[in-house]
């Protein structure tokens, strides 16, 4: 009878051991899910306010007209715009955004004289 009762006693307790191991994995997996969840928020909320930031520049029509100017070599009339090594688009929009943002009016184009 005491044989019984002990084997009894160890099998409930090595289902309650496995119960436990089976808590801690799906609490691990949790938390890596939070961490993964916490890591998509950070990188959701860097985009938000870069979007909030290029709307409210899209906002200002200086803006608008640099990149006009910069991006599809949009000119005024009797200028001449001569493309460089660093005219990428990124680095031209870039460059347009910390323009208006300094307030600075340089527009680098050469006025053709005829």
């Amino acid at each position: 009878m005491t044989k019984l009762i002990l084997v009894g006693v160890i099998a409930i307790s090595g289902s309650m051991i496995v119960g436990i191991g089976n808590q801690f994995s799906q609490a691990n997996q949790l938390d890596q899910k939070i961490e993964q969840a916490k890591a998509e928020k950070e990188v959701a909320e860097k985009q938000k306010e870069s979007l909030t930031q290029q709307v409210e520049l899209l906002q200002s029509d200086e803006y608008i007209a640099k990149l006009a100017r910069s991006e599809y070599y949009l000119s005024k009339t009797g200028e001449i715009i001569f493309s460089t090594p660093n005219d990428t688009a990124e680095h031209k929009a870039q460059q347009a955004k910390e323009e208006v943002e300094q307030g600075e009016t340089v527009v680098k184009v050469t006025t053709q004289n005829r």
